[in-house]
C-alpha cells in the first residue's frame, strides 16, 4: 500500500502544532493530551514520521518538544512502553541536526 506523501506532510504539520503546545506549556499540554487519551498516539506518530522532519526548524521543534515532554513532573503511564523509543528518537534527531548544520 502506497502512503500519500501529502497525507504525511499534513500529519507532520499537525504534529508540529502539538510539539509547539508542549514547548509553550508542557504541563497544560500534557494534561490536555491525557484528558483526550491521545498522548501515546501522538508520540507514536511522531516517532513514525520523524524522518519527515527535514528542515532545521522542524528538527529543532521535534527535539525541543519531545525534550519538554520528557521533563514533565509526571510522565503518564501510557508513555512508559514508549520511553526508550522516544529518547532514541530525540538522540537520532540531534545527530540529524548536527549533520545538517
Amino acid at each position: 500500500m502506497q502512503v500519500d506523501p501529502l497525507n504525511n506532510m499534513l500529519k507532520k504539520h499537525l504534529l508540529a502544532v502539538y510539539l509547539s503546545a508542549l514547548i509553550q506549556d508542557r504541563e497544560a499540554a500534557l494534561q490536555f493530551f491525557e484528558s483526550q487519551r491521545m498522548t501515546a498516539d501522538l508520540v507514536k506518530e511522531l516517532i513514525n514520521l520523524q524522518q519527515q522532519f527535514k528542515h532545521t526548524y522542524e528538527i529543532r521543534l521535534f527535539i525541543i518538544g519531545l525534550s519538554e515532554l520528557l521533563q514533565c513532573s509526571m510522565i503518564p503511564q501510557t508513555l512508559a512502553p514508549l520511553l526508550l523509543s522516544l529518547i532514541q528518537a530525540v538522540i537520532d534527531m540531534n545527530i540529524k541536526l548536527k549533520e545538517t548544520e
